[in-house]
Parts: structure tokens; sequence; C-alpha cells
């Protein structure tokens, strides 16, 4: 999918034509022409969602400021730069091992449940660090040898780490923030536990 869309972006925009759902909750997939741009957004959205759930958390707030002046232009702006620019293709959107199986004796794989939207291609594999998800590294190295890693490739593992916070269980932790999974806390709300994680 990743291969054959880059590239065919209506108008070489990030977004979508319509809103698309991780579970219950919308993403809002208005057009934008940068990645950056669609990138913060998204964040942002989910971390709304999940504060009209559980409340304010002056901790993430604060965090979260340097976050996103310092460390996604960092790690994102240098992708729409020079000869080398990333292209959006279209994404599934919520790949994990529950939204993927085999067709019956046929070995050949199926996805479902998407929340598609134009994108970087890399924003695909946060998921495939987290593992609850069973994807693993395995998973990552194998697609890198189909699809390269985008420049700079230096920056591939840092991108990786923050594409991983959008909606998936992930490192979090590492920025010493409390909120390990922003879609799971939003969809689960009368489990507290989860904000805590």
């Amino acid at each position: 999918m990743h291969q054959n869309s880059i590239g065919h972006a209506p108008e070489g925009k990030y977004g979508f034509h319509v809103s698309t759902y991780q579970g219950n909750m919308p993403q809002n997939n208005t057009w934008t022409d940068t990645w950056e741009e669609y990138y913060i957004r998204g964040l942002k959205d989910f971390m709304k969602q999940e504060e009209a759930v559980h409340g304010r958390s002056v901790e993430l707030e604060e965090l979260l400021s340097p976050f996103f002046e310092k460390v996604v232009p960092r790690l994102l702006r240098p992708l729409e730069w020079g000869e080398k620019k990333i292209k959006p293709c279209l994404l599934h959107g919520d790949i994990w091992y529950g939204n993927i199986a085999e067709i019956a004796g046929t070995e050949k794989p199926i996805m479902f449940d998407p929340a598609g939207f134009w994108a970087h291609n890399e924003y695909e594999l946060g998921s495939f660090r987290v593992p609850r998800y069973r994807l693993g590294l395995q998973w990552l190295k194998e697609y890198n040898k189909h699809f390269p890693i985008s420049e700079p490739q230096d920056d591939f593992d840092d991108r990786n780490l923050i594409y991983s916070m959008q909606a998936f269980p992930s490192s979090l932790s590492s920025l010493k923030m409390d909120h390990t999974h922003f879609c799971a806390s939003t969809l689960y709300p009368s489990n507290k536990s989860i904000r805590q994680q």
C-alpha cells in the first residue's frame, strides 16, 4: 500500500477527505501542506480527547510545550527539505496485531479496521516498537528492506519514538510523562490505571 500510493496524495497534502476513527476517537484529517503540521495537530487532538475523559494534567502540559516547540520541529522539519523530501503515502493508520490476520488456507495477510490518511510512511511503524503489540523490531527491519528509511536516517529511531506516542502505548515514560496511551486511556475511561502506566 505504501509503495503504490506514494506520490499520489491529492495535491501532495497530508490528511484525508473525511474523518477516520481509532475506536470511537475521531481523527481530524483536515488537509495540511506539511507533515509537521499534521502530526502536531493529530497528537494535540488525541490529548484533548484524553483530557476530556480524565481531566487536565499540569505535568503533561509542562512537558509537551518544549516537545511541540523543539523536539517535533527538530525531527520532522528536515524531512521536508532538499531533494529527498518525503511525499505523503496512504497509511492503514491503526496497525497492530488485532487488525492483522491471515486469510484462511492461503497464508496471505489481511489488514482490517483502518483509520486511513495520507502521511509520512514511517508513522505507520510506531506500533512496531511497542512490545505489547507483538510486531517488534523484526517487522520494522523487514519493512525497511522494502521501503528505505527517510533522510536524515540518523533520526529514524527518534522519529519512530515520537510516532509511537500518537496512539500507542510507548516510551512516553522516557519523556517522564505519566500518560502512556492516549487512545486506550480515552477509549476505556473506567480504567484509571491506563493513564498512570
